[in-house]
C-alpha cells in the first residue's frame, strides 16, 4: 500500500535558553499524513501553541474519519475549521489592544484509494513537489498573491491565518509511489530561492534536511524552521509516526472527532508565563 516516509524538521536558531521554535511538523505513516504549521507571536514562543492547536486540531479530525470511513477532504476541512476556532478561543479572553497569535498550516494526506492525495493550506506555509524542480502545489495567502505590483517587503505579508480568518485551500493531486514531497513553513522559503533548494537536493531525504537545515540557519540571524520531506512509498507495513508529539488534552479546545465544548464562563487574563499551561495545557517547549 501507498504510504509516506520521510523526515520531520523543527527547530530554532540561535539555539539557547528562551529559544523556541514557534513551528511544528508531524508525519504519521501509518495514517499517511504530513503537517507542517506555523505559528506567530510576539513574544517568543507564544507562536507554539497556536501551531500546536493548529497541527492536532487536523490530525484529529483525519484520525476520527479513518475510523469511520468519512472522506479524507471532508475530514481536512473540518480539520481545518475546527483548528480556526480552537486558535481564535485561545485567546478570546485577552483584553483589548494585545496581538494575538495565530497560526498557518499545510497538510498532505494520502486519499484511501491509493493513487491520489489532498493538499490544505492556510497562509503561508506550503506544499511542493521535488523533482528536477521545486514545483509548489500551493499558494501563499499573502499581499503579494492579491497584489503581485506591491513592493518586495509587503509581499510576504500573510492575510489569512488560523485565528482570525476561516479561508482555506483543499485540493487533490496524484500522486505515485517514488513521488517526493516538501512541506515547509514560511521561513524556508523566505530564505532560501528555488535554486538553493535544488542545489540541496539528495537522494536521501535526511542529508537532503540537513543540507536545508544548514543553509537555512547559515542565511538568517535568528528565526526558526519546519519542514517535512517525505517520498510516498509502496510499503506493507508503515514506519512509525515521527516529529511533534504532545497531543494537547482534551479540552474546550481539543475534542477530535466531538463538537469543542463551550468555553469556561471566566478565564484569566494573559499573556503571562503560566498562562498556557494553567489555562490551555500548552507550555511552548
Amino acid at each position: 500500500m501507498l504510504t509516506l516516509d520521510g523526515v520531520a524538521v523543527a527547530s530554532a536558531w540561535p539555539e539557547g535558553p528562551g529559544s523556541y521554535s514557534e513551528d511544528v511538523v508531524r508525519i504519521d505513516p501509518a495514517m499517511g499524513v504530513a503537517i507542517v504549521a506555523a505559528g506567530y507571536g510576539v513574544i517568543g514562543g507564544q507562536g507554539q501553541p497556536a501551531a500546536t492547536l493548529a497541527l492536532w486540531s487536523v490530525l484529529g479530525e483525519l484520525r476520527a474519519a479513518a475510523a469511520t470511513g468519512a472522506p479524507i477532504d471532508a475530514a481536512l476541512d473540518a480539520g481545518l475549521a475546527r483548528a480556526h476556532t480552537a486558535v481564535e478561543r485561545l485567546t478570546a479572553a485577552w483584553r483589548p489592544g494585545l496581538h494575538k497569535p495565530f497560526a498557518t498550516i499545510a497538510v498532505l494526506a494520502l486519499d484511501r484509494g491509493g493513487d491520489r492525495a489532498w493538499v490544505a493550506h492556510v497562509g503561508a506555509c506550503r506544499v511542493s513537489r521535488v523533482a528536477d524542480a521545486i514545483a509548489p502545489l500551493t499558494i501563499d495567502h499573502t499581499v503579494g498573491r492579491d497584489h503581485p505590483e506591491v513592493p518586495a517587503h509587503l509581499r510576504d505579508i500573510v492575510t489569512v491565518a488560523l485565528g482570525f480568518s476561516a479561508t482555506r485551500d483543499i485540493s487533490a493531486i496524484p500522486v505515485a509511489a517514488g513521488d517526493r514531497l516538501l512541506l515547509a513553513g514560511p521561513q524556508l522559503h523566505r530564505a532560501l530561492p528555488d535554486a538553493d533548494l535544488r542545489a540541496c537536493a539528495d537522494p536521501d531525504p535526511a542529508r537532503f534536511a540537513a543540507a536545508l537545515e544548514a543553509r537555512v540557519t547559515t542565511a538568517r540571524e535568528y528565526g526558526t524552521v519546519a519542514f517535512a520531506f517525505v517520498d510516498v512509498v509502496d510499503r506493507a507495513a508503515p514506519g512509525d509516526a515521527i516529529g511533534h508529539d504532545r497531543e494537547p488534552p482534551r479540552s474546550w479546545l481539543y475534542a477530535p472527532g466531538a463538537p469543542l465544548p463551550d468555553p469556561p464562563t471566566s478565564l484569566p487574563d494573559g499573556p503571562f508565563p503560566a498562562w498556557w499551561t494553567d489555562v490551555a495545557g500548552l507550555a511552548p517547549r
